[in-house]
């Protein structure tokens, strides 16, 4: 048996987290029926379940092990069902790849051949490179690490795998074990935090928005919701000037020699001689630099120059004879690359308006005083940035993702050899404004109800808007306008202008509110994510009394529900969460008969649209009602033969959450309920006949109650059936 000197399980704790497991090696690995080794005594460690504690003995001798260190095996129990006493066929261990695990603290997920995984990862010394499989070439993909799968927030993020690419290969810890989860990019809650992210490595809630301000400070998170600004900087740069004189045996020769590479780092080295006859170059000082650019020993006054905003390009020798012994001899070459570092959030894959202003100019030695002087312009035509020549207005427009690296150094057409340029950034961000607060890319609360007034505007200026389009998603209205005679919502509002004004009317968790624009031909979108609160409640309805005909209403005798003292049905409820105010509203149809007493004909009175007032008052509140509605309809029986009434109702319970700055009532519950009832005289006296009250559940309501009459208008005019 080959020991395996660097083994890897690749594993995924977590869905939407692929799970899969397999073991590399420095050389071949190797599967024996029993793990045997000189040296310390054995210990066997689980595949499928690494928390589990290793044990002095293997417990599935029928089944492959692999050494992984000296004394140290892997039994290939991926295939055990630990819940059953049977299990099924053990594999290979060696040819695991898309094997499900069950690692602790993990959800046991089956990976077939055509899923996503990892593949068995291969080393080169101490590079280890995984690849996948089964991936979407048009995602973006996560590789996460940690040294045991059952450690809480034990994870750390290794890298990032852009659309398309398959491999990704990084340095090796050193460490006898290492376990790796992959995971697409998903961002349920908008934050630029993958949830995989939050879920593996900073110990965060994946639904709920994420900030530097709700974050702990010392929180793996911090350093990804840092939002980088933009620059354009130094890629790298050479640099080299020699200058040789000589005169009457006089010899004078000075080198400079200058390189830099970002992320690397380089040196400037000074070098010369002075002195009689030709003698060899001294070192005159010695300036290093990190990738960074920091100085790291010597000055850097030596090198005058690693500029941030204007560079140079230049190639130039020069011989110039005094007579046949003497003569100066000069060379200088400065080249200098550049590059733009779209900043954003750490792991953002937001896109953004590059708006890359361009100036290059020709130039040409002076040696008194020394140095270049512009000769003028390059044209436009003669220069390319990112693959296009700037506009007229010296820009170059691209639309480029957050957390990229381009290479932005003016291409100049080969007749320019001389030259200086110059490469300034705008990153263009659509904001929108809540007030004077840009709440673009946040998440905010709002309530049901309250009035969201939005304007959208671009920072900096750089053209106009056009093709404005918000998106609000939900249901939303503009307006309610409701009094005695009519009743009525807006839902249809403006969604194409910089400014937009709604309130919602259901509650949703996480709902995102985006707004897009044209500026130039570039399409700029942004969006704020919005926690819509709504409170919740029920409506409690309860007949208090029966349909009755007798003398204990306002007149006497009376068909009517409801007494002196007591309402016919009593309207209570129940909330729970919401600061604000609630009221009743009472929609229906009440329908009043009588058979005249004089002609025997049947007269009839109906009334429709909002029940008397708005809100719904109880009238008898005066006099010591404390329910919180009532109702009790009836009607005077004052000599004719017979009376009927017909109603019917719908009670809505309304909430506005006055709190706010700016609000309008929205619906929350409504319950449906009639009556009816026939009263007849005989001998002098009415009796009551064909009674019936009947009362619905309360229902969620996301209608208005809306009206164009009021029941009060006709209730009292009646007309020959």
């Amino acid at each position: 048996m080959s020991k395996i000197h660097r083994p890897f399980l690749a594993n995924v704790p977590l869905i939407p987290l692929l799970m899969v497991c397999a073991l590399a090696c420095l050389g071949q690995p190797s599967m024996s029926k029993a793990g045997k080794s000189k040296g310390p005594p054995p210990i066997f460690f689980s595949a499928q379940k690494p928390g589990l504690p290793p044990l002095p003995f293997n417990p599935f001798p029928g089944l492959p092990v692999a050494e992984v260190a000296r004394g140290k095996f892997i039994y290939d129990d991926l295939d055990f069902d630990y819940s059953s006493p049977k299990h099924r066929k053990a594999g290979d261990i060696s040819a695991l790849d898309g094997i499900s695990a069950d690692a602790p603290g993990a959800m046991n997920r089956l990976v077939t051949e055509n899923g996503l995984r990892l593949l068995t990862p291969e080393f080169s010394g101490n590079q280890l490179t995984l690849k996948i499989a089964g991936n979407d070439p048009e995602r973006a993909y996560d590789l996460y690490s940690t040294t045991h799968v059952a450690a809480t927030n034990g994870w750390r993020y290794v890298g990032r795998l852009s659309p398309g690419k398959t491999n990704i290969t990084i340095t090796t810890t050193g460490l006898e074990m290492e376990f790796f989860s992959l995971a697409d990019t998903t961002d349920t809650d908008g934050d630029s935090l993958p949830d995989a992210f939050e879920t593996l490595v900073a110990g965060l809630d994946p639904t709920a928005p994420d900030t530097l301000a709700t974050t702990a400070t010392n929180n793996a998170a911090n350093q990804y919701l840092t939002d980088v600004a933009a620059e354009v900087r130094v890629k790298k740069f050479t640099g080299y000037s020699r200058t040789q004189r000589v005169r009457d045996d006089f010899y004078q020769d000075f080198l400079a020699k200058a390189e830099w590479t970002r992320g690397e780092g380089g040196q400037d080295e000074r070098t010369g001689y002075v002195g009689h006859g030709a003698g060899a170059l001294a070192l005159l000082g010695l300036v290093t630099w990190d990738g960074a650019g920091t100085v790291t020993s010597g000055t850097n006054a030596s090198y005058g120059v690693m500029p941030t905003t204007s560079w140079a390009h230049v190639l130039e020798s020069s011989y110039v004879p005094v007579d046949a012994t003497n003569w100066t001899r000069s060379t200088n070459f400065l080249d200098t690359k550049i590059e733009l570092a779209t900043g954003g959030k750490g792991l953002s894959e937001d896109k953004h308006l590059f708006v890359l202003g361009v100036a290059v100019s020709e130039v040409q030695r002076r040696d008194d005083p020394p140095g270049y002087l512009t000769i003028g312009p390059v044209p436009n035509s003669a220069i390319t940035v990112l693959g296009e020549h700037p506009n007229d207005n010296g820009q170059i427009w691209k639309t480029i993702a957050d957390n990229k690296v381009e290479d932005v150094t003016p291409v100049i057409a080969a007749s320019y050899t001389n030259y200086s340029f110059a490469v300034f950034p705008q990153k263009v961000r659509l904001q929108i404004f809540r007030g004077s607060a840009d709440i673009a890319g946040t998440f905010q609360t709002v309530w049901v109800g309250e009035t969201v007034n939005l304007q959208c505007q671009l920072n900096p200026q750089v053209g106009t808007l056009g093709n404005i389009q918000w998106t609000i998603p939900g249901t939303t209205f503009s307006n309610y306008v409701a009094g005695a005679s009519t009743g009525q919502v807006f839902r249809i509002f403006p969604v194409t202008n910089t400014t937009v004004g709604f309130s919602w009317i259901e509650g949703t968790p996480r709902t995102e509110v985006q707004c897009s624009a044209m500026v130039n031909g570039f399409t700029v979108t942004s969006k704020v994510i919005f926690d819509v609160k709504r409170p919740t409640a029920t409506i409690t309805a309860v007949f208090q009394k029966s349909v009755a005909v007798d003398g204990d209403w306002d007149v006497s005798p009376a068909l009517h529900l409801g007494s002196a003292g007591t309402t016919g049905i009593r309207f209570s409820y129940s909330p729970q969460g919401g600061q604000g105010t609630y009221q009743w509203v009472q929609l229906g149809t009440a329908i009043r008969r009588y058979r005249d007493v004089n002609n025997g004909a049947w007269y009839r009175a109906e009334g429709t649209g909002l029940d008397h007032s708005y809100p719904y008052q109880n009238i008898r509140a005066a006099v010591g009602f404390t329910e919180d509605a009532g109702d009790f309809p009836g009607i005077g029986l004052n000599g004719h033969l017979e009376y009927g009434c017909q109603d019917s109702f719908e009670m809505h319970l309304m909430f506005n959450p006055s709190s706010a700055t700016g609000a309008a009532w929205v619906p929350l519950r409504k319950v449906s309920w009639s009556w009816s009832g026939h009263a007849t005289l005989a001998n002098g006296s009415y009796s009551l006949s064909q009674p019936a009250q009947a009362v619905g559940s309360d229902a969620n309501s996301v209608d208005h109650p809306e009206w164009t009459s009021n029941i009060a208008g006709t209730f009292y005019d009646y007309f020959a059936e």
